[in-house]
């Protein structure tokens, strides 16, 4: 572990693990640049309305929480691993997400009978809105125009969540680039500021305390977690470092795994 700071120190997240799915199936992970893929922080989401497992309409209104809507875009519910592992993850955090004011939807372009019967099998009870046209990916400007028009695969999203407010206003977006990888729910939450799941560790030298913790204590191939990281310097103890004295805790290093683990730079302050 290597780290700079400041005379204050603060809890930060500073670095990302992800289980790789690429690793444990022998191929290379497929990329697509998504950084520019619509909407960006700071802009309103389109409205929209879709039927869910249930049979009910929905819409961004009847969704949100009193502080807003965790909207997440899979590829599917009926055939892709990912997105099955992503959609049975998110009602471990249902709760969590509940308490931090958020509504939990997920957009595919599956059928609202596929989605009832996963939905029914895997005992998942927040909305799965139906888009079988991909009108609504397409309105969210996320449509995979790269598929093949013949495979059954047309009309799926790049997958990814947003934060949105009750205004619907994008607060924060999680995209990766390889469609085999996804932030976890929890670490999502985590960037939003929730404790992290896994139970805390803690090591103390003379000169510093660490507690660093992780966002999950199970995961699948593709997950992306966080660590998260709290510094205390002891008593009477002061760092200096060369340059302008607004030290930050800048790196932490990570020893990584040798076969199913990567290990990506966050930085990610609360």
């Amino acid at each position: 572990m290597i780290l700079l700071c400041k005379k204050r120190w603060t809890s930060l997240r500073l670095a990302s693990l992800v289980v790789s799915a690429a690793a444990l199936n022998g191929q290379a992970p497929e990329t697509v640049d998504t950084s520019k893929l619509s909407p960006q922080v700071g802009t309103v989401v389109p409205a929209f309305s879709g039927v869910d497992q249930f049979g009910k309409t929905q819409s961004l209104e009847s969704l949100a929480g009193p502080k807003g809507l965790m909207l997440v875009f899979n590829r599917s519910a009926d055939w892709w691993p990912y997105c099955r592992t992503q959609l049975v993850e998110l009602p471990s955090r249902y709760d969590d997400i509940k308490r931090q004011g958020l509504g939990l939807v997920s957009i595919t372009y599956d059928a609202s009978e596929t989605l009832k019967k996963f939905a029914d099998s895997r005992g998942i009870a927040f909305p799965l809105v139906s888009d079988p046209g991909s009108a609504i990916i397409k309105r969210y400007g996320l449509f995979n125009n790269t598929v093949d028009p013949k495979t059954r695969a047309y009309g799926i999203p790049h997958p990814g969540t947003f934060i949105v407010d009750r205004s619907g206003r994008v607060v924060s977006r999680f995209f990766e680039d390889a469609y085999q990888e996804r932030y976890t729910a929890a670490k999502v939450l985590a960037t939003l500021g929730a404790a992290p799941t896994g139970a805390p560790v803690s090591s103390t030298t003379s000169h510093v305390a660490v507690t660093a913790a992780i966002s999950d204590v199970g995961t699948a191939p593709g997950h992306r977690l966080t660590v998260s990281v709290q510094a205390t310097p002891r008593p009477k103890m002061h760092l200096y470092a060369p340059g302008k004295h607004d030290y930050q805790i800048v790196q932490l290093t990570i020893d990584r795994h040798p076969c199913a683990v990567e290990v990506h730079s966050d930085r990610e302050e609360p």
